[in-house]
């Protein structure tokens, strides 16, 4: 009802997480969608505010100023905190769209490039996430970001998020230097309605993942909810495709067969999840493949439009 965790709320999520084999891998975005840390403490912006915690998804140009010294420090201390809830040895701290404009006309972050002998602003973005990565690795931490702007200058340790597939994957970061896990925004974004990531889809990605390199960790389902504000909602978009998922990504390529999967989910889905459990209908699975296809051009150009304002190369 706060519309935020307290650090008891958090202990006794992660208590039950374990008690359950899952391990919880905690996410605080920085520098960029930094607007909520910085509605508390304007003072480690560019500007010096004020600012409000957004209310919705989107791209903003306000972010952690790291030419302030209090900024590393106050990341450092939010991954001591982190490290006191969290046994989990990976900690994400977000790293995609970063627009570098205030940046840019920051006296503090232009003077730190200058004391540092950098050339380009995304420069600074390198340094301070190496800063960090050094920091969690004295933790027995590693660092994970969304691979939006890695290259094979960041530290090794670091791994990555390939979630944009607009992005050529010489851009992705060095996948040879980095390990990576893959997102891919057309094939394992929940949130997204079966039109665009139909239940198909979700499967056959399965048989991409295990076309790996050692790099490959696996792959990771999301489900962003600024939109899906109620429990219906998000069963709707977990279920099935979920457990499409589970399955392709656990079972080898030679066992894998779409129709029997299928079968079995609509003759026992309510079954798996509760027979009062909302879903998405049967039908409405796999949507024909002209309506998938136009949802892919208008979701395509979102996805170049947003890239563009953040600064990433496509």
């Amino acid at each position: 009802e706060s519309g935020f965790y307290t650090k008891d709320d958090l202990v006794q999520l992660v208590s039950y997480a374990c008690k359950h084999q899952i391990t919880v891998v905690p996410e605080i975005d920085m520098p960029g969608h930094f607007l909520a840390a910085l509605s508390a403490y304007p003072k480690l912006s560019c500007t010096g505010g004020p600012f409000s915690p957004a209310k919705g998804e989107g791209i903003f140009a306000d972010i952690l100023c790291v030419g302030k010294s209090e900024s590393l420090s106050f990341a450092k201390l939010v991954i001591d905190q982190i490290c006191e809830i969290f046994p989990s040895p990976i900690i994400h701290l977000g790293g995609d769209e970063i627009p570098l404009q205030r940046w840019g006309n920051c006296p503090d972050c232009q003077m730190l490039k200058q004391d540092l002998g950098l050339i380009e602003d995304k420069e600074l973005l390198r340094w301070f996430y190496n800063k960090l990565a050094q920091f969690a690795h004295n933790k027995e931490r590693r660092l994970l970001l969304w691979s939006d702007y890695i290259d094979i200058s960041y530290d090794p340790s670091i791994i990555t998020q390939v979630w944009n597939p607009l992005i050529k994957q010489q851009n992705q970061g060095d996948l040879q230097t980095h390990q990576y896990i893959r997102s891919d925004y057309f094939y394992t974004y929940l949130d997204m309605e079966h039109k665009l990531v139909s239940l198909s889809k979700v499967y056959n990605y399965g048989k991409l993942l295990q076309q790996r390199d050692a790099q490959l960790i696996g792959s990771e389902l999301m489900l962003w909810t600024e939109y899906l504000d109620t429990q219906e909602k998000r069963t709707q978009h977990i279920f099935p495709r979920l457990f499409a998922g589970a399955e392709a990504f656990w079972t080898s390529i030679s066992q894998q067969n779409y129709k029997r999967a299928k079968k079995i989910l609509e003759n026992n889905i309510q079954n798996f999840i509760g027979i009062d459990a909302s879903i998405t209908a049967v039908e409405d699975w796999d949507p024909p493949k002209l309506v998938q296809m136009k949802e892919i051009r208008k979701r395509r150009k979102k996805i170049t439009l947003n890239s563009k304002k953040a600064g990433i190369v496509l």
